[in-house]
């Protein structure tokens, strides 16, 4: 399964970003050659000054032996190589610019693509899942979480795969450069440099150790006077209280200077790992200078320019490794949330034709979680269309689970189920969307033109009593909701989710205990608001969970739920005083 993961992952990645990526690469050995070139011309225009002859050999200008691979036999004059190095300078300078900017743009424009492939990917998958599995998770917290991570792979591709690749070859170009400059001389400065640099290195994370300990214990201290100070004053116990209250001071004081100590030494200690490394074989060389007689001038000042080239490669690259270390549990999460909803879409229930007597017909319908809890078991219903159908019984006997299977939301273990497609779920918590009053009610009817809309969405703010008046309405449509209808009481969400689902004109409402969070009153309204919908069409139906007994007595029909089972059905007077 998890190979079917990285898979779907990989082909979602290459088929979004593929274009970009594949004329985005080739650049990338430009740039490289264009700093390599720089680098030596550097080193060209260095050694020139040590020229006092008007006519200069142009091998004379190549460093060490790589004069044995660049073959210039000619003599040109001074001032002609004055003017012409400048010039291979502007012009490598162009083609860096040129291959850097193109290689960035459409690697990035590439990591757009697929972080956007990725998010469509993750939405489809997880609005398309059955209930079962969005049930086992939390909608904001998936939400922050889808963006969060392809955020990272969106930099990751566009930033930090491209940035590797075209550092790594960069200096993979100077090191072969600095081989064929003086293999002897490199060897040397490895023999010097890594030891140097792993110790330097070593240093820097333990200096980030330090620190990072120093904040958790900062963070430590905090909690315990915090939780004492709670547990103190409960107890009246202030001597002690102020006890803590000094200690906690000394301590703080304490670990703030040492971690104020160790980020001063690391970030000296950054740039420091390059001059002691710099220092140390600019020492070396100048001793080669000196007391070895093949080596050259041009060979020490190209070796340590092509030495503070590599630098700032070596950073970056070693960057890249810790951040695709660190983003490794990000593709294992991408990874795994591609495969836990690709593998399950949900299935919509047959729909019923519209000459159909029926608003809903389910057969033998069982449901049997993932952990082999039996929910349901061989439910069979008729409902034919103008019943207002109530299901009821006691906490856990089923009714709620049967009715999201009834709506799709779930997928029965077996049987069948056929429902008039027109139908709309209201649920016991209603969602509210962060807007204006009016903007949840015609959610789901947008199509309509605005003046049509906001006459339907007045009468049925006045219907259900969120306002009495017209310019009331107005006031109330105009109103602005915050997160989840924040700034609305229980009763008021109830209604203005009714609302927005008679907007929509639906044949069939089913209709999750919409009043178990209501006052009388409000459940009072609720209802005469559905019964006055259903009196505008004799095919207007609807279902509703309820563990209210009054509320349905006066239904056309009752299905008693009991361990999963329909144990009994009929006329709600009847059953329920017999109950």
């Amino acid at each position: 399964m998890k190979k079917d993961h990285k898979g779907s992952f990989i082909k979602i990645v290459w088929n979004s970003g593929k274009k970009d990526i594949l004329i985005g690469v080739p650049w990338l050995p430009l740039y490289s050659l264009s700093e390599i070139t720089l680098a030596l011309s550097a080193t060209s225009l260095m050694k020139l000054l040590f020229f006092t002859t008007p006519r200069i050999p142009v091998s004379d200008l190549i460093p060490g032996n790589l004069k044995n691979y660049i073959q210039f036999n000619q003599t040109l004059d001074r001032k002609d190589i004055i003017f012409i190095i400048p010039l291979i300078i502007i012009a490598a300078s162009f083609v860096k610019l040129i291959s850097g900017f193109m290689s960035s743009y459409l690697t990035e424009r590439a990591g757009h693509k697929v972080a956007h492939s990725l998010r469509e990917e993750m939405l489809k998958g997880f609005l398309s899942s059955p209930g079962n599995k969005l049930d086992q998770k939390n909608p904001d917290f998936i939400a922050n979480q889808l963006m969060q991570d392809t955020t990272l792979l969106q930099a990751a591709i566009s930033k930090g795969t491209i940035s590797a690749i075209r550092d790594t070859l960069v200096l993979i170009g100077i090191i072969i450069t600095m081989l064929l400059i003086s293999w002897q001389t490199f060897l040397i400065g490895c023999c010097i440099f890594i030891p140097l640099g792993i110790t330097l290195k070593k240093v820097a994370q333990k200096l980030n150790y330090y620190t990072r300990e120093s904040q958790k214990h900062q963070i430590g201290i905090s909690t315990r006077l915090l939780s004492s100070h709670n547990g103190l004053l409960t107890i009246n116990a202030l001597r002690s209280h102020e006890r803590e209250k000094i200690d906690f001071e000394e301590t703080n004081i304490k670990n703030y200077f040492i971690m104020k100590k160790s980020l001063f030494v690391r970030t000296f200690f950054t740039p420091g790992m390059e001059f002691f490394a710099t220092c140390m074989l600019a020492f070396v060389f100048a001793w080669r200078l000196n007391y070895v007689g093949d080596f050259e001038a041009s060979t020490y000042s190209s070796m340590l320019i092509l030495l503070a080239f590599s630098f700032k490669y070596i950073k970056n690259i070693t960057g890249s490794i810790t951040f695709f270390s660190e983003i490794r549990v990000v593709l294992q999460r991408v990874q795994s949330f591609l495969g836990d909803f690709s593998n399950s879409k949900l299935i919509k229930p047959s729909p019923l034709p519209s000459y159909a007597k029926e608003a809903i017909i389910a057969n033998q319908v069982s449901y049997v979680t993932e952990n082999g809890k039996e929910i349901l078991t061989n439910c069979s219903i008729t409902i034919p269309k103008g019943l207002k159908i109530a299901f009821v019984g006691e906490s856990g006997a089923g009714k709620t689970t049967f009715l999201r299977a009834l709506a799709g939301l779930i997928i029965p273990t077996q049987g069948n189920i056929s429902i008039n497609p027109d139908f709309l779920l209201t649920s016991q918590t209603p969602y509210i969307f962060r807007g204006t009053v009016k903007e949840n009610i015609i959610y789901a009817e947008r199509s309509l033109p605005e003046h049509i809309a906001e006459d339907k969405a007045k009468d049925l703010i006045i219907a259900l009593m969120l306002a009495y008046s017209e310019s009331g309405s107005k006031l109330i449509l105009d109103k602005n909701l915050g997160f989840l209808g924040d700034g609305l009481s229980g009763g008021e969400k109830a209604r203005i989710a009714l609302a927005r689902t008679l907007f929509a004109s639906p044949k069939l409402i089913l209709l999750d205990e919409p009043t178990a969070n209501l006052d009388a009153q409000s459940a009072e309204l609720f209802w005469k608001a559905i019964d006055n919908w259903k009196s505008k069409n004799s095919e207007h139906t609807v279902v509703a969970v309820s563990h209210a007994i009054h509320e349905v007595k006066d239904f056309d029909l009752c299905f008693i739920f009991e361990n999963g089972k329909i144990i009994n059905q009929g006329n709600p007077k009847e059953i329920l005083s017999h109950a």
